[in-house]
């Protein structure tokens, strides 16, 4: 984690809980957070934030401000935070020095990035040199232990939505099957907003 910084609360949070709230519990928990997309995904931190007191105001979405997906403030103080809801890959170098710059250009002092997988070594290096906090999956199950998840309603609708969005326009993803092409017969995610926006997934 990045020193010096000033952070908000869930970062600087004992995470001991995280090996207490069972490994069944814990383990449904991390199945719910990897099944959303990345738009609930900025909605479920969003909603985190706000429990643990911070004014948030979002500023991701499909068209992200400079890399920086939610501004928190509590006590005079602002932290930015970045988004990424990557299963498989860990953060790297690049997208740390890419959000130490965004934090720069909007004069941000500290920035947290927060994702599902994991980060590199020298992601870890360039981002204690500069104030940016990281918070990884296990962290992350661990807040929302604390925070009593099974008894928060807002919480459970983020983590049990299973409704998608477009990364480019936001839209609602509906599913659709391919009727020509190589791919003929295969079900895939569709942008709603097609044929203004033709963005795909795949099942």
């Amino acid at each position: 984690m990045g020193e010096g910084s000033t952070l908000p609360e869930p970062a600087q949070r004992d995470l001991g809980r995280y090996g207490q709230t069972g490994g069944t519990t814990v383990a449904r928990w991390r199945e719910k957070l990897r099944a959303l997309d990345w738009y609930q995904f900025e909605k479920l931190m969003q909603h985190v934030f706000r429990r643990q007191g911070h004014a948030v105001e979002r500023k991701g979405g499909a068209h992200p401000d400079g890399g920086i997906d939610l501004m928190l403030e509590k006590g005079g103080n602002r932290v930015a935070v970045q988004c990424k809801h990557w299963r498989r890959q860990d953060v790297g170098v690049r997208q740390v020095r890419e959000f130490v710059g965004a934090l720069k250009d909007n004069g941000v002092g500290a920035g947290m990035l927060v994702t599902l997988n994991g980060f590199t070594q020298e992601a870890k290096e360039l981002a204690g040199r500069n104030g940016v906090t990281l918070f990884d999956e296990k962290e992350l199950l661990s807040l929302l232990a604390s925070l009593d998840l099974d008894y928060d309603g807002e919480l459970q609708t983020h983590l049990n939505n299973p409704e998608k969005r477009c990364p480019k326009c936001e839209a609602r993803m509906v599913l659709r099957t391919a009727g020509k092409g190589l791919n003929v017969g295969e079900r895939f995610w569709g942008c709603s907003a097609y044929p203004r926006c033709r963005f795909t997934l795949p099942l």
